[in-house]
């Protein structure tokens, strides 16, 4: 399917100054084709803090809202009053029982980002009037597991940077008010590291994502408002995580969905301070082996786990961050087998 880059949404309320409208008494809606369903009535509105930002959201279904608005909870109040972007979020009658994909279909051009996940929900946004459109069947309405993780993960990730987010592709732990980014591929143990630090004592602030932004002056990190996400291949490590994560398919895959923030609200409700970056490396050899990294190299490999290939107008932004994070302290810690091997010399570098 193939989206035209012409498609224009309907400015956001603070961009309408000097736009003229007939009086809404000569508007007969009822008799005027709306094929993008811009005039459908969206009487649930408010303003969500999202990670201390001001987001304003707009829906026309009672349960949509009260299941964001319970998501956003976890934050702590915006400290600005304007919303800087604006949701509007349209559920739309389908027949029932109607399956929809997990699996993501995705792109972006010229301001214009869109997502699907089959026919029937997507996301289109525009970057320029800071405004995403987004339509989802009753089905995943009613689904809120799904509905909160890959459907409004992806809507926020796809609007982080304009908030003034940048977006890694990292976990972070947390303790005594120092935060360690957890760094490396798919597979190399980020996820199964956090919760078995979890376990000891330590915050499980982020899974598959750490939003990081200035504020005056100082570097801090936000953790997301969705699960953990656990391959089946860990409950060979973990075999509680049965009876704690319900399994779901994404893709070609099959996954654990922890809920972090039912047990530990704490840990998503404010930002922390990053403390250190590690890299972790999953290989075939024996033992644990700490390795420093050099900043220069540290710079490179913080640029290539950025979770978007993001526009040039951000990357001022992301550079300011990037070459901050750059002068922490770094490690490479290579491990094979057993995840658990490495939160000894997790604690170790939090000590330091």
């Amino acid at each position: 399917m193939r989206v035209s880059s012409e498609i224009k949404f309907e400015p956001s309320p603070r961009t309408r100054v000097g736009i003229e409208r007939p009086p809404e008494k000569d508007v007969d809606l009822t008799k005027r084709v709306d094929p993008l369903r811009r005039l459908i009535s969206t009487p649930y509105t408010t303003n969500l803090s999202c990670m201390g930002k001001c987001v304003r959201l707009e829906t026309n279904d009672a349960q949509v809202f009260e299941h964001i608005v319970a998501l956003f909870s976890i934050y702590p109040p915006a400290t600005e009053q304007d919303a800087l972007f604006r949701w509007r979020i349209i559920r739309e009658p389908v027949v029932k029982h109607t399956p929809f994909p997990l699996t993501r279909c995705a792109f972006s051009d010229s301001g214009l980002r869109y997502a699907e996940f089959g026919q029937r929900n997507f996301i289109a946004i525009d970057m320029e009037s800071r405004l995403a459109a987004v339509f989802i069947s009753e089905e995943l309405a009613c689904d809120r597991s799904s509905l909160t993780y890959p459907f409004l993960d992806t809507l926020f990730c796809m609007c982080a940077t304009s908030l003034g987010f940048t977006s890694l592709f990292a976990n972070c732990i947390e303790v005594s008010g120092k935060a360690i980014l957890l760094l490396g591929p798919s597979r190399s143990g980020k996820t199964t590291v956090s919760y078995l630090a979890a376990k000891q004592g330590m915050h499980f602030c982020a899974d598959d994502g750490v939003f990081l932004e200035m504020n005056r002056g100082n570097l801090q990190a936000w953790g997301g408002f969705w699960p953990a996400l656990i391959r089946e291949e860990v409950l060979e490590f973990c075999p509680e995580i049965r009876t704690l994560a319900e399994s779901f398919s994404y893709g070609d895959f099959v996954f654990r969905r922890l809920e972090r923030h039912s047990q530990r609200p704490r840990s998503l409700q404010s930002p922390v301070k990053p403390h250190c970056c590690v890299f972790l490396n999953r290989n075939t050899g024996e033992g644990v082996r700490v390795v420093p990294i050099e900043m220069q190299s540290l710079r490179e490999r913080l640029g290539q786990s950025l979770l978007f290939d993001e526009d040039v107008r951000f990357e001022v932004q992301q550079n300011a961050v990037l070459e901050i994070l750059a002068r922490l302290p770094a490690y490479e810690i290579s491990y094979a087998g057993d995840p658990a091997v490495v939160i000894a010399a997790i604690s170790s570098l939090e000590a330091t």
